[in-house]
Parts: C-alpha cells; sequence; structure tokens
C-alpha cells in the first residue's frame, strides 16, 4: 500500500487521548522520548474487568492483528493493531488497554494501534481467550521459542 500525495498526508494523524490531534511520537522528529520508556500519553484511562478483556479478545479476534517490527538484526517490537471504519470500539480500546488511534485522509478507516510493552501486555492477557490461528500469531509476534546466543 503506497502512500501518495502532498507531504502533510504523508503520516497518519495519532489521537492521544487529548482534544487536539498530533503526530505520533514514532514519526515527529520534534517529540522526544527516553527509549524503554511507556508514554504516559499512551497510556490506559480506566483498568479493564474481566468481561473487558474477553470483550477485548473478541474483538481482536476478529479485526485485529499482530507483528513483531525488526528494526535492525536483532532488536525491534511488538504492534497490535485493529483496524475499524467505527470509531468507538477504538476509543474503548484504547481507554483499556492505551495506544492511540490513527487515521489517514481520504479514507474512511480509523486503526488503533499499540506497542512494545503495552503490545507484549495486551496479547498475553487475551492468548488464552483467543483461537488457535490467533494464538499461532501472537507466539509469532512475541517470538516465542526463539532465542539469540
Amino acid at each position: 500500500m503506497g502512500r501518495t500525495g502532498s507531504s502533510s498526508t504523508l503520516w497518519p494523524r495519532c489521537y492521544n487521548g487529548s482534544s487536539r490531534p498530533e503526530f505520533s511520537p514514532r514519526k515527529d522528529p520534534s517529540v522526544t522520548t527516553i527509549p524503554g520508556r511507556l508514554t504516559p500519553s499512551l497510556a490506559p484511562s480506566v483498568y479493564p474487568s474481566t468481561n473487558d478483556i474477553r470483550w477485548a479478545a473478541g474483538f481482536y479476534e476478529g479485526e485485529g492483528t499482530c507483528m513483531f517490527i525488526e528494526r535492525r538484526p536483532g532488536a525491534g517490537s511488538e504492534r497490535a493493531a485493529i483496524v475499524q471504519v467505527n470509531q468507538w470500539p477504538l476509543i474503548w480500546m484504547r481507554e483499556r488497554f492505551g495506544g492511540s488511534i490513527c487515521g489517514t485522509r481520504g479514507r474512511n478507516w480509523k486503526q488503533w494501534q499499540i506497542y512494545g510493552a503495552r503490545a507484549r501486555g495486551f496479547l498475553q492477557t487475551i492468548y488464552i481467550l483467543v483461537s488457535p490461528r490467533r494464538q499461532e500469531q501472537i507466539r509469532k509476534a512475541l517470538q516465542v521459542g526463539k532465542f539469540s546466543g
């Protein structure tokens, strides 16, 4: 999926829960973060109940994806995402599990996404509740059984 158009449409706009959209810290060079630290603006605002976790697992089962993004040999990050036209379930997920909601101009869909420690925590939480196919996808993203040495 190639991106075309002006530089203002090159990167998706991300929403961190505030009323004002801003660029994702991963793409905006003016935002500085400390490597290996959780970004407070991407933290969840509601503690998920058991039923919330079950609902999230079912929603992820139908609409979600995860992967390991290798930045350089031996180093990378886990990512979990859900794409949806209706923004309400994505806001619900962001409130309970953190992350951000992004959309691209000219497209009718939004995407909830989490990276790193938050993605690992979410995927490990829902692992037992999803199908064997999704469990295999999660094992690959978390690189279970892969060791360097």
